[in-house]
């Protein structure tokens, strides 16, 4: 029976005017002045999705500022118009997750039926925020090579991160030694210190303390890392604070299918490796030079369009991960054979010239054993039972004295994403997005007792991993807004039984 906890968020966001509220969305904002520079209330200002042709219309305050909240990420055309006064519009605004766009306009007396066209630009420097921040956009994540394919790769982008190497604790209790794993440090804080959100919605390992899984790159609209005065809603992470954006769909339709491989077959084998098994061979010795067995393979398919054009929207993404590793030796410290016999003799030197019994079994009452040599009478039957399980040295040595190959280690992976986009109205919009994972782990060992030489342990290991995110936005007036936002995210703990 695995246990299986849930965690349900439910937030509800109101916005008005310049209120600041939690947002997985991004918003644009902005003022309308007329040429000498006077601010113009009463402004009607439309901001189109150019992509999904959705529109939300607001009027400028009696500032002349204006205001809009939870747009989803993509570009988008923004528009200024008042009877007497030319249509002002900017083209090419890019709007990206929990950030705000700044798009100032100014009107000039004429026919509104005129209109003045600039293309935005993006200010060097954010005044409406003083989080320090980093956006890795779709086409970073698919064209860049990161390690392993895995999306942790994206937030080394951001400053002050780099990687942590795959015998960390969190990925040694998260499984992610599987696919060369990486985790993230940021500012030197450890990689259990880090928040990783799928659409807002958290996405931890309640055993590990880091991410549950990695979502494929080819389903990923973009990746946000905020690493330092980050604003109330994302609080428990001293480190980073990393949210994940899925694709969603468009009035176009737009497929894609891939396939990469990597294949020892393909990779070279270096020449001190190669001479090192050459000499091996030649003195009849184990061989542990052995080019290693690599073979990973990442495919899927995915599309994404519209159901029903302007209105409804969908994007679904399938991954499969297969691979296998092998080749690999390992050693360990194994009793010889005359200390299954109970002659410890072996161990007595100049240096340890008896061997100490500080719970006087032997009844001695000196603190050592009278007669190394002979100790079978205090072996335990139990521990003797053990000890068959234990295999004989491969080497003369005391220390490290069974060498031998690991057994290969397997990794499949499965995940299927969804995600449905609804313009339900004029006022109302809504999405809903889901994510299933599932993954088996295979890491080999030496003989069941011991770990690799790696010194993580020999395991198999299921994990199934599900996000749900929901959410549905409500205007009320041109400059009140409300969002309700569901998300379910089940505990699942892996099962782990020994190879």
């Amino acid at each position: 029976m695995k246990p299986s906890n849930s965690l349900f968020v439910i937030c509800a966001l109101l916005t008005v005017q310049s209120l600041r509220s939690q947002e997985i969305t991004g918003s644009i904002s902005g003022e309308v002045r007329d040429v000498s520079g006077s601010v113009m209330p009463g402004v009607n200002v439309t901001v189109t999705n150019t992509g999904t042709n959705i529109s939300k219309i607001v009027t400028t305050g009696p500032s002349g500022t204006y205001r809009v909240p939870f747009l989803i990420f993509g570009t988008y055309t923004v528009s200024a118009e008042l009877t007497g006064f030319k249509t002002s519009r900017a083209e090419n605004v890019q709007v990206s997750t929990s950030e705000e766009a700044r798009v100032d306009l100014m009107l000039s007396v004429g026919d509104v039926k005129e209109t003045v066209t600039i293309t935005a630009h993006e200010a060097l420097l954010k005044t409406e925020e003083a989080s320090i921040s980093t956006t890795i956009d779709q086409k970073m994540v698919t064209d860049l090579p990161f390690q392993g394919r895995q999306i942790i790769g994206a937030t080394l982008l951001a400053p002050g991160a780099y990687f942590v190497n795959n015998n960390s604790k969190a990925q040694r209790d998260s499984g992610f030694v599987r696919r060369n794993g990486v985790s993230l440090s940021v500012n030197g804080l450890t990689d259990i210190s880090n928040k990783f959100y799928f659409d807002g919605i958290e996405g931890m390992n309640f055993d590990g303390g880091t991410r549950a899984f990695d979502p494929s790159l080819e389903s990923v609209q973009e990746v946000k890392v905020q690493i330092n005065s980050n604003s109330a809603e994302y609080g428990g992470a001293a480190g980073a604070t990393v949210n994940v954006v899925t694709k969603s769909g468009t009035n176009q339709f737009h497929g894609h299918a891939y396939d990469y491989l990597q294949n020892d077959k393909l990779n070279a084998f270096q020449m001190d490796a190669k001479n090192l098994r050459a000499r091996q061979v030649a003195s009849n010795q184990l061989v542990t030079s052995n080019k290693p067995v690599v073979r990973n393979n990442t495919f899927g398919s995915g599309i994404g369009g519209p159901i029903r054009k302007d209105k409804l929207f969908f994007f679904a993404n399938y991954e499969g991960i297969r691979g296998t590793r092998a080749g690999q030796f390992g050693q360990r410290t194994v009793p010889t054979v005359k200390m299954r016999n109970g002659d410890f003799s072996e161990l007595i030197t100049p240096a340890l010239p008896a061997l100490k019994d500080p719970l006087n079994v032997s009844g001695s009452g000196t603190g050592v054993f009278p007669n190394p040599a002979n100790m079978s009478r205090y072996m335990n039957p139990t521990s003797l039972k053990a000890l068959q399980l234990v295999p004989l040295p491969t080497t003369t040595a005391l220390v490290n004295n069974f060498q031998g190959p690991i057994r290969p280690a397997a990794n499949v992976t499965n995940e299927v994403i969804g995600r449905i986009d609804y313009r339900i109205s004029e006022k109302d919009a809504f999405y809903g997005r889901y994510i299933y994972n599932f993954n088996h782990d295979f890491v080999g060992d030496l003989f069941p007792l011991f770990g690799p030489g790696s010194g993580d342990r020999s395991y198999k290991r299921n994990r199934r991993n599900q996000n749900v995110s929901l959410s549905e936005t409500h205007i009320f007036s041109s400059n009140i807004f409300n969002e309700v936002r569901a998300g379910w995210r089940p505990a699942s703990r892996p099962t782990s039984p020994r190879s």
